[in-house]
């Protein structure tokens, strides 16, 4: 069946996209909020990192729950949660007029932790909704929608942040929770989807063993998370070196940082672009060679923002830097999205729907536990060395990682996947 006349796809798809677009204009406004009252590096990346550490925290209860629950149900559940986490927070505001940081905190690490729960059951119904022979189609056409909300919500929510603050910001992102209900609650699922309920506490133990089996015993994952995890954690410097740069050095207002960060995002949908187009023949690369390849453009981009840095931007204007800045930042962007679209494709053809819960949250939390370590560490090396110590630094990492990947890779190339336990 087509994408475009599925109508669970575009139903899941439609409301994804809407809280995904309403919590990055909270989550941009908040960043600078923080950035703004606090004018620290580290206590905007500890901002960012309640973002990650849910996922981490909760992926094995998260998974249990969408293997053996009613997944239409949790999905619409959680978004109504997150969208009574946000009017709160919102009342808090109204009634102070401000909100410390420990609340905006608060408020990142519970949207986060119900969104673990959200994406976990989610992705088990997209990968039931459509046929595996589309799943290429559909993992560049998510990836095209998601750089698209990645490209427009910096740049509208730092209007709106500039002209209405935080409380406009808060408004919005609840009524998106509540569209994402409305428009989930329209999904008709397949009988196969209906995942029946299992009891006691043995069933959840023997559940979670069972996906941890699998990650542990899979070849095809493991010859991969650990370069992918070390990946993760490289790219923080450039998630937060953007922001601390733009604002720091650059001095650029909200909306001019807002509209730099869509111009970066536009490398996650000429990724996906490109994947969608040239699929045929990316299906038939190694793994190992997409690994390779984003692991040199992006390496190769950090050695050159280090010498934009320290050798090339005093000699600039503003403007003629602010482009450098954004175009490096863009090739990054463009690397790392060509390696999701590849890699989840493969992930979802490989990995059984029963278990896919799971698996898939034990796999993003081995992903992402390096992200609040990268988020910290960049945020503690932009404020105390010279900002083009941290990406030279992150170029020499990539170097380690290129030839780990290296050493590996056929190994890598003949792995199998390993049954399911």
């Amino acid at each position: 069946m087509s994408l475009l006349k599925n109508r669970n796809y575009l139903l899941l798809r439609t409301g994804w996209s809407v809280s995904m677009l309403g919590t990055q204009f909270q989550n941009f406004a908040f960043s600078l909020y923080v950035l703004q009252k606090t004018g620290s590096s580290v206590a905007f990346s500890a901002t960012l990192s309640m973002q990650i550490l849910p996922m981490i925290l909760f992926a094995p209860v998260s998974g249990y729950f969408s293997d053996h629950f009613n997944r239409k149900r949790q999905i619409i559940l959680y978004d109504f949660l997150s969208a009574a986490v946000v009017a709160a927070f919102l009342l808090l505001f109204s009634a102070a007029g401000t909100l410390p940081v420990w609340q905006i905190n608060l408020c990142v690490f519970l949207l986060a932790g119900l969104e673990t729960f959200q994406n976990s059951a989610a992705g088990c119904l997209m990968q039931s909704a459509v046929d595996p022979q589309d799943y290429t189609k559909q993992k560049s056409v998510d990836t095209t929608v998601t750089s698209l909300i990645s490209i427009f919500a910096p740049a509208l929510a730092g209007l709106l942040y500039g002209l209405a603050g935080i409380r406009a910001v808060l408004l919005i992102n609840v009524a998106s929770f509540l569209f994402s209900c409305l428009a989930e609650f329209l999904i008709r699922l397949p009988q196969s989807a209906q995942v029946p309920e299992a009891e006691g506490a043995s069933s959840f133990f023997s559940s979670m063993k069972s996906g941890m089996r699998y990650v542990r015993t899979s070849k095809f994952l493991a010859a991969f998370l650990i370069s992918l995890s070390l990946l993760n954690f490289i790219l923080q410097a450039c998630n937060v070196g953007l922001t601390v740069i733009a604002q720091g050095r650059l001095n650029l207002g909200a909306s001019a940082i807002g509209i730099l960060e869509s111009v970066a995002s536009a490398g996650y949908l000429a990724g996906a672009l490109l994947c969608g187009f040239l699929n045929q023949k990316m299906e038939k690369l190694k793994m190992s060679t997409i690994i390779s390849a984003n692991v040199i453009v992006t390496g190769t981009a950090f050695f050159l923002t280090a010498v934009w840095l320290r050798f090339v931007y005093g000699q600039l204007i503003l403007r003629t830097n602010v482009i450098v800045f954004a175009a490096l930042n863009l090739i990054i962007s463009l690397a790392a999205s060509i390696l999701s679209v590849n890699l989840s494709s493969r992930f979802q053809k490989e990995i059984p729907n029963e278990i896919m819960g799971r698996v898939g949250a034990f796999s993003n939390a081995i992903l992402t536990v390096c992200v609040p370590l990268g988020q910290v560490a960049a945020g503690l090396s932009l404020g105390s060395l010279p900002q083009e110590t941290t990406y030279a630094a992150a170029g020499v990492l990539c170097l380690l990682l290129l030839a780990f990947n290296i050493l590996h890779s056929k190994k890598s190339s003949t792995a199998e996947p390993a049954e399911a336990g």
